[in-house]
């Protein structure tokens, strides 16, 4: 296991709180930060409407700490990557998320796991969830995280060819958050 691994376990472990977020956001690739090795799915690197980009998944503890983190090309959707987030995810912990999370695989995978959800249903669900109002309010905390990542440059937008240094740039700043 690797140094930022280790880092990554730390944070984990000292996550606060029974409301957990899981998002992503998309980052833009400057045209600089193309021809890494193995070819640009390999760095995580995918082309949308937008353009070419990178996404950023991400778990957040109730303070809006980021504890898990890591990259997806950017034409993929988030609900693909939603269990890798929530696998480590202890009981009794309630996972936030937005409508894109709503899947049936991931609502049996955290059931399977004893992990409660908050995940409002897709318009086109035939019998629609109820959703605590008051928890989906809390999103917000894993919303604030990502704000306050792409406050810096280098991760709004990615100039890194690599995947591998993308993701120490973006676990340096960690979303702390200033209420500790």
């Amino acid at each position: 296991m690797g140094i930022w691994e280790q880092i990554l376990g730390q944070f984990f472990m000292r996550a606060k709180g029974k409301l957990w977020g899981i998002d992503s956001t998309s980052c833009r690739v400057h045209k600089h930060g193309f021809g890494g090795a193995k070819g640009a799915e390999y760095q995580d690197i995918g082309t949308s409407r937008g353009g070419s980009n990178t996404k950023i998944h991400a778990l957040c503890d109730a303070k809006g700490r980021i504890i898990d983190i890591f990259l997806s090309p950017g034409h993929r959707h988030d609900s693909n990557y939603a269990e890798l987030l929530c696998d480590n995810v202890p009981e009794g912990i309630t996972i936030l998320a937005d409508k894109a999370y709503d899947s049936d695989r991931l609502i049996q995978f955290l059931k399977e796991r004893d992990v409660k959800f908050c995940i409002p249903s897709k318009t086109n669900r035939v019998s629609a969830r109820k959703v605590n109002k008051g928890h989906y309010k809390k999103r917000h905390h894993i919303e604030n995280a990502f704000q306050r990542l792409k406050e810096f440059r280098a991760i709004s937008t990615r100039y890194e060819k690599h995947s591998e240094n993308f993701l120490a740039i973006v676990s340096g700043p960690r979303g702390t958050s200033s209420r500790e």
